[in-house]
Parts: structure tokens; C-alpha cells; sequence
């Protein structure tokens, strides 16, 4: 089997905050659609095979980047574990990496990815999660750590006093190797009350026997995730500041 790159985009959300019938992944930024340009910048860092999981309105999506990725239907919101799990016919058959990317991330750029499978391979990692460190973690999912190693993320409803100290979160940037990646999305069980198969769980699944480390960046813009008009407004005015725009 030959080594591969493969990213998968998870653009099948609604986004019923951005105030649109736009999917949320299909919202301009900075002109150019959110999904657009994690697609350009993967294919600038040598990312050429590219899935992207479609689901509320997937005839957008399709019309923004035609030709350019691989479809795959969410045809049931059942969470991002369930979304990964859909592309497994199509990756069933790859040895490699696969980098997992939310749709609305639109700052994600080709020296993040880069460096991501910079530090996977390098480091010899199983897993490897693009972390940050803030000051104030509260709502986000947090990164627990046993002698230096990633054994789990826990989120902010389920932390324990001391758990919710913990400044390093979650980006919800991911790159695996392929098949270590498709026997965890099996072990994935739907054990909340929404009954969602939650992508955050490979990692204490794969922390139980595998190399999970991070690749950490510091307070970094290019992590922000687009929930709302708020939140789009302000990460297109900091994308501006830092490029001079």
C-alpha cells in the first residue's frame, strides 16, 4: 500500500448563529468562503487529497469547490466521530497520514499544517493534537497529560475542580496515521445524552496504547473558530492587523 496525506474537512455543520441559510463553512472570509481556504492552504503545504464531509445544504459546498476534493454525505448529524467515520470506505484501503480539520477554522494555514506533520513524523507520534495555551480555558475542552503524554481530553462539563486549572486546549486540529485512526473510530461509543460519536474521544482511546502527543501553539489567532457574526467580525479584523490588509 502506498503512503499517503489525506485531509479530511468537516464542512457538513449548519451553523444556525451565523444568521445565514448559507452552510457555516460555505460564510465568506475576508471574501473568500471559510471551506475555500483550508482547501488552498492544505494543497500549499503538499496535502493534495483532500475529503470534505458535507451535510446541511452540501449543493453549496460543492459549488464553491467543485472538482478540487472528494464528497462525502453526513446524511445524519450524529457528531465529528460519526463524520470520520463516514469517509472509511475511502480510506480503508491508505497507509499514512490523515489530518482532520473543522470547516470553520478559516485562519488554518499551510505553516500549520506543515509543521503539524513536521512534528507527527519527527516525533514518531501516533496522534498528534494541535494544542494552545490560554489564560482562561473555561469552555473548552482540556489536555491531560500523564508523564508528558496526551491521555485524554476533557471537556469542560465533565472536568473535575482540578482538571478545569489545566490552560492547554484543545484546537480540534488532528494528524493520525491512517489504520490507527480507523480502529479508534470503531471504539467510539455515543455515551452522552445526545447520543453523538465525538471525535475528542480517539484520543484517550489511543492514549491507552499509542504515542498522543501535541504540537502547541502559543496564543495563536490562526485557531480561532468562526460560532457567530461576533466571532467572524473580530477574527477578520486580527487576519487584517497581522497581514497588513
Amino acid at each position: 500500500m502506498e503512503k499517503e496525506q489525506i485531509a479530511i474537512i468537516l464542512s457538513a455543520g449548519k451553523g444556525t448563529r451565523m444568521k445565514t441559510e448559507l452552510p457555516k463553512c460555505a460564510v465568506p472570509f475576508c471574501n473568500k468562503p471559510m471551506v475555500q481556504r483550508i482547501v488552498e492552504e492544505c494543497r500549499a503545504s503538499g496535502v493534495e487529497d483532500i475529503i470534505a464531509v458535507v451535510g446541511y445544504q452540501k449543493e453549496e459546498i460543492i459549488k464553491i469547490l467543485k472538482d478540487q476534493v472528494t464528497y462525502v454525505e453526513q446524511k445524519e448529524q450524529l457528531g465529528t466521530g460519526h463524520a470520520v467515520l463516514c469517509c472509511e470506505k475511502l480510506l480503508q484501503n491508505k497507509e499514512g497520514l490523515c489530518y482532520i480539520f473543522p470547516g470553520d477554522m478559516p485562519l488554518i494555514d499551510r505553516d500549520i499544517i506543515s509543521n503539524l506533520r513536521e512534528i507527527h513524523l519527527s516525533n514518531h507520534h501516533d496522534l498528534t493534537v494541535v494544542t494552545t495555551m490560554v489564560d482562561d480555558p473555561t469552555g473548552y475542552g482540556r489536555i491531560y497529560r500523564e508523564n508528558g503524554l496526551i491521555k485524554k481530553i476533557v471537556e469542560q462539563k465533565d472536568a473535575t475542580e482540578e482538571e478545569q486549572k489545566i490552560k492547554e486546549i484543545n484546537s480540534a486540529l488532528y494528524c493520525v496515521d491512517i489504520q490507527i485512526l480507523l480502529k479508534a473510530l470503531h471504539q467510539i461509543k455515543p455515551n452522552n445524552q445526545v447520543k453523538e460519536y465525538y471525535l475528542t474521544d480517539i484520543v484517550e482511546i489511543l492514549g491507552k496504547n499509542y504515542k498522543v502527543d501535541s504540537y502547541t501553539l502559543e496564543n495563536d489567532y490562526r485557531l480561532i473558530g468562526i460560532n457567530d457574526l461576533e466571532t467572524l467580525k473580530k477574527a477578520e479584523e486580527i487576519y487584517k492587523k497581522h497581514h497588513g490588509l
